[in-house]
This record gives structure tokens, sequence and C-alpha cells, in this order.
């Protein structure tokens, strides 16, 4: 999914096959969209932000110790794949923002499925995404 508003585009990728439960591993299938996004992305202008989120359901005792530290290792895991890609791998950054920010109700395996997700946001600099 891709939004936009104002000088930033959000590309939103969610799915429950994109990390294995409490993984930073990114699937087979998502390691193709993510190279194809990068290969989108490389000839952008702007500040790249991955974003990664997570749902309300505590981690188990596995190697993270938190939502917020397992979905940092998930945006590092998308950031490394986009960075060489750029022109100037300085240009991305990875967040991860646990279960901040919702989407969904995470009252519901949908809303928990969504919530599980990374957002690549690209700000334009001069307004360029109007």
């Amino acid at each position: 999914m891709v939004l936009t508003k104002g000088n930033t585009v959000d590309i939103r990728l969610m799915g429950k096959a994109m990390f294995a439960s409490g993984s930073d591993q990114l699937s087979k299938d998502y390691l193709v969209v993510v190279g194809r996004v990068g290969e989108a992305l490389k000839d952008e202008k702007g500040q790249i932000v991955v974003a990664g989120y997570s749902d309300s359901t505590p981690v188990g005792a596995g190697r993270f110790k938190s939502n917020e530290e397992l979905s940092q290792a998930r945006a590092d895991a998308v950031m490394r794949i986009i960075a060489p890609m750029l022109g100037d791998p300085t240009r991305i950054i990875a967040e991860g923002h646990g279960a901040k920010d919702p989407i969904a109700d995470n009252a519901t395996k949908e809303g928990r499925a969504a919530n599980r997700r990374i957002e690549i946001l690209v700000v334009k600099s001069g307004g360029e995404g109007n």
C-alpha cells in the first residue's frame, strides 16, 4: 500500500508471511518485494525512514526483550537490503516503534496482523510529493 501526505510517501508492507513470529528474518517472498522497493527508491531524492511496528502481544522468551527491540531489528533488516541500492546509503535510517501507532485493533487476529508492518517513508525535499 502506498500513501502520500504532503511531501511524504509512505510505502506500507504488511502480511503475516513477512516475518516469522518473534523473528527479524524476512521471508524469501518479502526479500523480493523489499528488493523491488529498493530499486524503485534508488533514483528518488530525499531522506528514507524504515519504520518497524509490532502488535501489542508481548514477546516471548526469545532473542528480543521487547516489541520495540523486535521492531527495530526488523526495520534494520529491511534497511540493510535497501541501503546498498541507494547512491548514498546515509540517506536511510531505521526506527523501531513497537506497538505504538496501531493501524488496526489489537484485540483481533486480523488487527494484530495488520499492526505487524514495515513502513518505508520517503520525505521529499521541496514539496515534490504533492
